[in-house]
């Protein structure tokens, strides 16, 4: 009988796959039953407005190894990797932490933004079978925003804020 690594292990070497942007040995990791969550979905906890969910559509809830797949090479297609890496990883259980934070570019718009990160990972057997991602979603949406502006009000004061 072969022993299984670490979850900690495991959760590296994906990471290591995700660098390569080796699609293949990403999708590797999923179990058939993933559910692999940019969180911010419209219909999920907590809910996305309509709007965000046109400025980031990626965001939301993907199904199995093929919905994860999609997901993966929607975000490859749109961004570019800067840098992007996990600072610390813990958790003993099956349930991981993952802290770190990224630096992209959207490849429409040629805008660098950079965010924090924590994603939260279940193992089952070995393979991921929940996964997800919180990021700084309004830097992400401003990045790929090319027109208008935002209103925002604070303490009672209306800002309008432009795209860069």
């Amino acid at each position: 009988m072969t022993e299984q690594k670490p979850n900690k292990e495991i959760v590296a070497e994906f990471f290591a796959a995700f660098g390569r942007r080796d699609l293949e040995a990403v999708a590797s990791f999923f179990a058939e039953d993933i559910v692999y969550t940019v969180v911010g979905d419209p219909d999920g906890t907590p809910p996305l407005d309509p709007e965000s969910k046109q400025a980031i559509p990626w965001i939301g809830t993907y199904h199995g190894p093929a919905g994860a797949r999609e997901f993966i090479a929607h975000l490859q297609r749109n961004i570019e990797v800067i840098g992007f890496g996990p600072q610390e990883v813990i958790g003993d259980g099956d349930v991981i932490a993952v802290f770190g934070s990224f630096s992209y570019r959207a490849v429409s718009t040629g805008r660098r933004f950079d965010s924090d990160y924590v994603i939260r990972i279940r193992l089952k057997d070995g393979k991921f079978s929940e996964y997800s991602f919180y990021e700084n979603t309004y830097a992400v949406a401003a990045a790929f925003r090319t027109k208008g502006h935002w209103v925002q009000v604070f303490d009672g004061t209306e800002v309008k804020v432009p795209a860069a």
